[in-house]
């Protein structure tokens, strides 16, 4: 049995290998030129390629982590004097300023109730003028004197000093 397959299967390799079929030819590389790829006509790649027309877009948006960091020596730190949210900015990136314009517009809760903390002050202290004024005014009494120049004098001293006022 043994020497019947082997004989059957050089025959068959026999057969095939002596067809009239040509072998299969090779497609030529692509040649570059430049910064382009040309591909001979008929190429097996080409078929696999495909072209649409690009189309203007109006915008793209794309998300993409990052960090932000300023140049410290392009830019200057500004601290307000008190805590706030900011409603409107009235400077931009790389446009000179003077001293004293506004730069950005604070909305801050804090700042109002110092205003109003300061307004108190100023009509406390205002009160508290006039009423010095008015006290200052006023005939004086003699001060009390603790000198004891002679036992039982001190008792009549302090109440003299009480009826005086």
């Amino acid at each position: 049995m043994k020497p019947v397959a082997l004989c059957l299967s050089l025959l068959i390799f026999l057969v095939t290998g002596c067809s009239d079929k040509p072998a299969a030819e090779t497609p030529q590389a692509p040649k570059i030129e430049g910064s382009r790829l040309r591909f001979p006509a008929n190429h097996p790649q080409l078929a696999s390629l495909s072209a649409t027309v690009a189309l203007p877009v109006d915008g793209i948006s794309v998300d993409l982590p990052a960090k932000l960091i300023w140049n410290e020596e392009r830019t200057q730190r500004i601290y307000p004097a008190f805590a706030g949210r900011v409603t409107a900015i009235r400077a931009d990136v790389g446009q000179q300023v003077r001293v004293g314009s506004a730069l950005a517009l604070l909305a801050s809760p804090e700042f109002g109730q110092a205003q109003a903390d300061a307004a108190s002050a100023r009509e406390n202290s205002s009160r508290w003028a006039s009423s010095r004024e008015k006290i200052l005014s006023r005939p004086r009494a003699r001060p009390l004197s603790l000198a004891l120049r002679r036992p039982g004098q001190l008792g009549r001293s302090i109440s003299t000093a009480v009826q005086a006022r």
